[in-house]
């Protein structure tokens, strides 16, 4: 069923004044009167008549919700089966060993640990250009770093001079 353009127009308009309205109880907003067929709706018509003040019906769906779920119940086979698996107690034999929560968390500490750095590693690995200009960076500055410190004696007085070093290969790294 297609809706006009004057009736999409009003529905929204109800729909919308204050938040609040009693447009959105009118049959059609369930969904069920778009998908019946013109006999369903001619015999939910003929059984509930529409209420006075405005045309609405005394029941917004045409087939009502109670209903569905009984009839999935008793006349649908998966209704049965499933209604009598529901009806046997839970026996963890029968069970998958991992079905049941044994943890409070999903994974252990390393597992998780693990996953992130995985996940890590390939969001690093995809942007081949960052990898390659920090590689020629490193290269460079370890270049510049090696030449000033190169002749270093192994004295107290120059200490201080591989703690420089120290902190910038850190940097650098």
């Amino acid at each position: 069923m297609i809706m006009s353009e004057a009736q999409t127009s009003q529905r929204m308009m109800a729909h919308s004044i204050d938040g609040l309205s009693l447009e959105c109880l009118r049959p059609s907003f369930t969904g069920q009167q778009e998908l019946a067929g013109p006999e369903l709706l001619a015999r939910t018509a003929a059984e509930a008549p529409a209420a006075a003040g405005g045309g609405f019906s005394s029941s917004k769906w045409v087939v009502p919700p109670a209903a569905v779920v009984e009839a999935f119940w008793s006349s649908s086979e998966a209704g049965r089966e499933m209604k009598e698996l529901l009806a046997k107690p839970f026996d963890k034999a029968d069970s998958h060993p991992a079905a049941l929560v044994r943890s409070r968390y999903a994974l252990s500490p390393m597992e998780a640990l693990a996953v992130v750095v995985r996940r890590q590693l390939q969001l690093v690995l995809k942007d081949t250009t960052l990898i390659k200009g920090r590689i020629i960076q490193v290269v460079v500055m370890g270049l510049i770093c090696g030449s000033l410190f190169l002749q270093l004696d192994h004295t107290i007085s120059d200490s201080r001079s591989f703690f420089a070093v120290s902190f910038l290969s850190v940097m650098f790294m």
